[in-house]
């Protein structure tokens, strides 16, 4: 079981891993995208236009497609702090993310199982069968209790709590 829940874990650090790279190379790509946009705006080859025209559309594939040829040349040292910002937001903001601190936070216990057999036990042992009695002869009440409140509010519960399972 402990081997098992160790291969588990590297796989879980290493799915996390991945998606943190993933986040890494989506923002390289905007750093990549936006310094070419600055560059061409800066050159003056291409006006600004509208941002919803085919133009832009077409414009924006032909900066992704540059920004995946050329994502190795953005160093992480090159992010500026906006950069930085956005590659924690898509981290955190990730579902698996939010879903492994969530597990870690609260782990689920083994013994839940355990607990769920223990609470069916509970309400069994309410049934009036399995209740203890202090019985004399042909199973009649001894004298002892006969009065005890205690005892007929336990009987009373017992046979109301049988009642409500059948």
């Amino acid at each position: 079981k402990e081997k098992a829940k160790h291969v588990n874990d590297v796989i879980e650090r290493g799915d996390l891993e991945n998606l943190f790279v993933d986040c890494v190379e989506d923002v390289r790509r905007n750093v990549i995208k936006r310094r070419l946009k600055a560059e061409i705006i800066g050159k003056k080859k291409i006006g600004k236009f509208d941002e919803n025209s085919d133009e832009a559309k077409e414009f924006e594939e032909s900066l992704l497609k540059l920004a995946n040829l050329a994502k190795d040349r953005v160093k992480f040292t090159e992010f500026t702090s906006q950069d930085r910002n956005n590659l924690l937001d898509l981290f955190v903001n990730n579902e698996k993310t939010l879903l492994k601190v969530y597990e870690i936070l609260f782990p689920r216990r083994q013994n839940q199982a355990q607990n769920t057999n223990s609470l069916k036990q509970i309400a069994t042992l309410k049934n009036s069968s399995d209740t203890i009695r202090i019985g004399g002869i042909g199973g009649k009440a001894s004298d002892f209790l006969k009065g005890d409140s205690i005892h007929q509010r336990s009987i009373d519960e017992t046979q109301a709590g049988t009642d409500m399972q059948q």
